[in-house]
């Protein structure tokens, strides 16, 4: 069941319980309980959707990644004046020497970029008139930030997962009450007035025998979130695929095998949490 049919069906019990309040009275169904129901349905229609939640670690990865490529162009251009200064092989050349920056992961990049940094001040008088040192204070501004951002994205990751158990406990609890209420609905009515017993089945079968799953279900099936640590470069083709969800009937493993088909991506560690989607983490 989606929150926004849980929702309809919230209000809709609402309703149905104000109208029989007398009736429903000696099931327990008190003007409190009524009460503790319509706020959590209210709670739930203000908590920020996936969608919004996504946003969140979208636009941190972004601002991540475009900091990183204001620090690439910077490391490379020192690499070069380091390659035409200092004879190659010998232990100052190999201080600049680092291999391929796009295919650096992201806390790597930051202490490979930190190095360069310090490298490049220590050498500064080497490098003639090469490079200056407001290059170097701007560089290490900008190290300074992407190490901010890297928290940040980590911190939007980790809320995100918070959230969305928070959501789907609260579902929970309207949903077990809501169910509540139409059982003893249809208790009150079944042999009294048939239309009303019909407003208190959920899914719009008389017998009622067999309701499609429940938010609980999702529970009850343990379905995890997997945080994949690999080196995702290419932003465009990964942030739709965060929170792709986990079908009901499949394991673990088969959650995983659905990402890496639908991504093409290579899984080098999986850390599992206690939530309830698959969930990669940006590099």
């Amino acid at each position: 069941m989606s929150y926004a049919k849980l929702i309809q069906l919230g209000d809709k019990s609402i309703l149905n319980i104000e109208r029989d309040k007398a009736m429903l009275l000696p099931y327990g169904i008190t003007p409190e309980w009524v009460v503790d129901l319509s706020d959590k349905i209210v709670r739930l229609k203000n908590t920020k959707t996936d969608e919004e939640l996504m946003y969140d670690v979208s636009l941190r990865v972004e601002t991540r990644n475009a900091t990183r490529e204001s620090i690439t162009d910077k490391l490379r251009t020192i690499i070069i004046k380091a390659q035409n200064t200092f004879p190659a092989g010998k232990a100052r050349y190999r201080l600049f020497a680092v291999g391929a920056l796009d295919s650096l992961k992201v806390e790597n990049f930051y202490r490979i970029s930190k190095r360069i940094w310090r490298a490049a001040t220590g050498l500064l008088d080497d490098f003639g008139n090469k490079i200056t040192q407001q290059e170097l204070d701007d560089l290490n501004t900008e190290i300074v930030a992407y190490d901010s951002q890297i928290e940040d994205v980590e911190a939007a990751i980790q809320h995100r997962s918070e959230a969305t158990e928070d959501r789907l406990e609260l579902a929970n609890q309207i949903y077990s009450l809501v169910t509540e209420a139409m059982d003893y609905g249809k208790d009150y009515w079944r042999d009294r007035n048939e239309a009303k017993h019909n407003d208190y089945i959920i899914y719009g079968s008389k017998s009622n025998t067999q309701p499609p799953p429940t938010v609980e279900k999702n529970r009850a099936l343990d379905t995890t979130n997997f945080f994949f640590e690999n080196d995702f470069t290419d932003t465009t083709t990964l942030l739709p695929q965060i929170g792709m969800p986990v079908i009901e009937q499949a394991s673990k493993q088969g959650a995983i095998q659905t990402y890496v088909k639908a991504t093409n991506a290579t899984v080098a560690s999986v850390r599992i949490t206690k939530s309830y989607e698959i969930l990669p983490v940006p590099q």
